[in-house]
């Protein structure tokens, strides 16, 4: 008698070199993710922030989408909540957190799972840290996940 396992259609990435930092100051760094569902169907998905010390501090974390009526992004959930990512659609994960008041210098898994069991790669990410002095802002270098590949 054989037993059939249903296949779970889950998958992960990490990035690392993820930082947050900011101060009184007006001085900050930030990373924001930017993950892509480029499957043809919804999923799931749920980004934990580590610090260096493999903390969890994903309670900085801000998911958002763009905004078609406006400069501002719009919010879809805090912390590391799973949200829904619809097919084709991308979001954007930030640490930006203000008077945050401690350097944190880490690393994000980002993972996704999909009620359709016949996708195997769903997403795609890349990141970007900002650091920012004053009014004074420059993008720092780019953050590569799974080396640009669907995972």
């Amino acid at each position: 008698m054989s037993t059939t396992i249903p296949f779970e259609t889950r998958g992960s990435a990490v990035a690392t070199g993820v930082l947050a930092l900011s101060s009184s100051t007006s001085y900050m760094v930030q990373s924001t993710l930017y993950v892509t569902n480029v499957s043809g169907a919804d999923v799931s998905c749920k980004v934990t922030f580590y610090d260096q010390d493999g903390n969890d501090m994903s309670s900085i974390l801000s998911v958002y989408s763009g905004n078609n009526s406006g400069v501002g992004n719009t919010t879809i959930s805090t912390g590391n909540a799973p949200f829904s990512l619809p097919a084709g659609n991308t979001r954007s994960i930030s640490t930006y957190k203000t008077n945050l008041n401690k350097r944190i210098m880490g690393h994000a898994v980002i993972e996704w799972s999909s009620e359709n069991g016949t996708i195997r790669k769903a997403l795609i990410a890349e990141g970007r840290r900002i650091t920012s002095s004053g009014s004074n802002s420059a993008y720092g270098s780019t953050i590569t996940v799974n080396g640009g590949q669907p995972f």
